[in-house]
């Protein structure tokens, strides 16, 4: 009698089809999770408009959520089924769907929201635009310092006051330089489609090393569609490019501790990629080297050998000491002292009170700190969809790219239970250590809540995501129902919070 054939598991098949040479497929993203991230959010969007209808924001923020939301989750989901057609050898082939389908996405949102915000401004900006217009003002002043010869001693003394502000302007100098002020703010957002898209592709080989194909294609995916990506596209700020830097330093970290030998070739762009955060927000630069030797120590010597972790410590130890300045000590020491926590209470403080005898800010915002933002701190800041004060039109044209990280940190939080339990957060450590450090160096800043200071870190949030569901079993789809009711109520809350502090609601 031939033996019963047990049918196989979901994880089993797709062992079996990624262990089956050429003719593999990859398997695609459910469209479940789109389905309940997208119900979950017309709810929550009707609701709050509904119960909050005197203080609705305008239809077309509305319009940009929906797009947002419906765009991300069931764009990855199609993409991860019809690229699962490519076979597991040709990743070459999948890279440049990857990349040119992101560049005409993100250079196509670029263009369009350059021409909304002159429509809605007058300016081709951000609606609160000080700092994208300080950027072009700073570099056409050094533009000009160019021309009489003095721009040199003028940029040593900027960078002695203000290194973290440092690499942004010099990034746009040259397209100022060549083009105009006016005609390199499309040059520019043409370049942030590029660096957006080829962040993607980092990201994909990134996970590739150390997890399946369908966990890296959906990461990929994930990090190609992300709104909150596509959105600061179109906004001419450093995070962009910061992003880029931030990956690629972990990507030629990542190929380094995998290296059979070190090379001045191997190891010179992993310092220059891991100093040029010094030039954008200097406690990243610090927290990416701490990482890789973090990194370093922690990964399993079948991965790297001990004489190359005493080798490769040293040179991160010597390039932390020598990287160390007055400067950016200075900030180091402020961010980890206690001092750190009184700044946030006092900036959250600051943001209630009165202009002319009316309430203009949140009276409950005081109440806010590290205690609050810390365990949320994969989560926030919720979408904000109400009209609740001037100045906010920034925060509810992306409101839809909060819901889309609300929902994805179920998934992310997932993904940090799975890896501590299993083990396996050994194979990860440097993307790991990296997001790790960074958030939560951010939950002891004032910057906690603002969305705009996650972003360096995001696209490793959707590498572990995506762990998370290619791992998932059976009793998880209930529990990833429950969190998107959860982020429902969560959202009703901070929509009632943003207006009763001010004595709106």
């Amino acid at each position: 009698m031939p033996p019963i054939e047990r049918p196989m598991g979901r994880r089993a098949r797709w062992g079996a089809q990624l262990m089956s040479g050429a003719a593999a497929r990859i398997i695609s993203l459910p469209n479940w999770i789109a389905t309940y991230a997208v119900v979950a959010y017309m709810i929550a969007l009707a609701g709050v408009s509904m119960v909050y209808s005197n203080y609705a924001m305008e239809w077309y923020f509305g319009v940009f959520g929906i797009v947002w939301v419906a765009g991300f989750f069931f764009l990855s989901a199609h993409f991860s089924r019809e690229w699962s057609e490519l076979r597991v050898k040709r990743k070459r082939s999948f890279e440049k769907k990857l990349f040119w389908t992101g560049f005409w996405l993100h250079i196509g949102y670029a263009l369009f929201i350059h021409y909304f915000y002159i429509s809605m401004t007058g300016l081709p900006h951000e609606f609160q635009q000080a700092d994208s217009t300080g950027y072009i003002e700073l570099v056409s002043e050094w533009c000009d310092y160019w021309d009489n010869g003095t721009l040199w001693s003028i940029m040593v003394d900027y960078a002695q006051e203000k290194i973290s502000d440092m690499g942004y302007p010099l990034f746009e100098l040259l397209p100022v330089r060549w083009f105009g002020a006016d005609a390199a703010l499309i040059v520019l957002r043409l370049l942030n489609a590029l660096m957006s898209s080829y962040t993607a592709v980092l990201i994909y080989r990134i996970v590739s090393r150390s997890m399946d194909e369908t966990t890296s294609r959906i990461a990929a995916i994930f990090c190609m569609l992300h709104p909150v990506l596509i959105c600061y596209t179109g906004i001419l700020l450093k995070e962009v490019l910061m992003t880029l830097l931030t990956v690629q330093f972990v990507d030629f970290g990542d190929r380094l501790l995998r290296n059979r030998k070190y090379t001045f070739g191997t190891i010179a762009p992993l310092i220059l990629a891991g100093a040029s955060l010094f030039f954008f927000r200097t406690v990243l630069g610090m927290i990416a080297f701490m990482a890789l030797f973090f990194a370093l120590v922690m990964m399993s010597s079948r991965i790297v050998s001990y004489g190359k972790k005493i080798t490769l410590g040293v040179i991160i130890a010597s390039i932390l000491v020598m990287s160390v300045s007055d400067n950016i000590m200075r900030e180091i020491n402020y961010i980890t002292s206690t001092d750190a926590r009184a700044e946030q209470e006092t900036s959250m403080t600051n943001r209630y009170g009165t202009e002319g005898g009316k309430k203009s800010g949140n009276t409950f915002a005081k109440y806010a700190g590290a205690v609050v933002f810390a365990p949320l701190i994969f989560t926030i800041p919720f979408p904000t969809m109400v009209n609740a004060t001037e100045g906010q039109e920034d925060i509810r044209l992306i409101h839809g790219g909060n819901w889309m990280r609300n929902v994805m940190s179920g998934f992310v939080i997932l993904a940090m239970f799975m890896l501590l339990f299993s083990g396996d957060w050994r194979k990860y450590t440097l993307p790991l250590a990296l997001m790790l450090g960074y958030l939560l160096m951010l939950a002891f800043t004032q910057f906690a809540h603002s969305l705009r200071f996650h972003i360096p870190v995001m696209p490793f949030e959707m590498m572990f995501a995506a762990y998370a569901i290619t791992n998932m079993r059976k009793k998880h789809r209930t529990w990833y129902l429950i969190w998107c009711i959860v982020m429902v109520v969560a959202c009703f809350a901070w929509n009632w919070f943003k207006l009763a502090g001010r004595g709106l609601s």
